[in-house]
């Protein structure tokens, strides 16, 4: 078993629609200016840590291991991925986590990791999916209105290699990352981490092997309303653990973990 968790985008990002918060009087300059501004750097060091526990916000990776022959290393099954959008370690520390707490203690884990330029959801998580840098993808807004992607996912070379492929997210802006004929199952089931484990419950009930990809974007968007680290952002933090714990119950209860 392994767990990864990654924080999902951090405090002060540019958000576009309805349902999240707009920072006022931020100048976005373009990429190449962020990217190469001393102070834009040693601001999205200070802003974007991330922590990778076994399954991304914080990004979460949970094997399932079947071992094929004696001699051969232990192979993953099953690959669920969690990512938290919005989450940071020291949301982690002051919410209460026990699901994620013990994926730390059982799986590997960095609290140091970083995220993209510019640290923004639909940026962040193609570079989270596809393992390349924006300039490299070619996403670099987070409205969507973006040129194709141009390099493979990680749902796309599962499928290659004929593992089945599922995506089930709290935004719809993420579908995009879904490129035709890579993901069997695509669903957006509602907005809150609660609804993204209870539609991950019922897939797991068909699919046990392959790719699945979760994603919770309570953290995000408390965070942007509330304020960062406010009662209620931790409470929602909280609430993703709960979440969280849904689905490793769930695996757990079909044998997943640790086979």
């Amino acid at each position: 078993r392994r767990a990864v968790i990654r924080k999902g985008t951090p405090n002060g990002e540019h958000r576009t629609s309805n349902s999240e918060h707009v920072t006022p009087n931020v100048q976005r300059p373009t990429l190449n200016s962020q990217l190469s501004t001393p102070n834009m750097q040693r601001l999205a060091r200070r802003r974007s840590r991330r922590f990778l526990l076994s399954s991304l916000g914080s990004l979460i990776v949970i094997a399932s291991c079947s071992t094929v022959a004696s001699s051969a290393a232990a192979l993953a099954s099953l690959v669920v991925i969690v990512s938290v959008d919005g989450l940071r370690p020291d949301a982690i520390q002051g919410a209460s986590t026990p699901f994620l707490d013990s994926l730390v203690k059982q799986g590997a884990h960095t609290w140091n990791a970083q995220t993209v330029l510019p640290s923004i959801t639909l940026v962040a998580h193609t570079s989270m999916l596809t393992g390349v840098e924006p300039k490299q993808h070619g996403i670099t807004t987070d409205t969507g209105a973006a040129r194709p992607l141009q390099v493979p996912t990680c749902f796309e070379l599962a499928r290659q290699a004929g593992y089945p492929t599922s995506m089930i997210v709290g935004k719809s802006k993420l579908k995009r990352l879904a490129k035709p004929g890579t993901v069997d199952y695509l669903s957006n089931p509602g907005y809150w981490a609660k609804d993204i484990a209870r539609e991950a419950v019922k897939r797991l009930a068909q699919q046990q092997t392959g790719l699945m990809f979760l994603h919770f974007p309570d953290p995000d968007s408390t965070g942007h309303k509330y304020g960062w680290m406010s009662p209620k952002q931790l409470k929602s933090v909280s609430d993703c653990d709960s979440a969280l714990g849904t689905v490793l119950k769930a695996l757990d209860g079909y044998g997943l973990r640790g086979r």
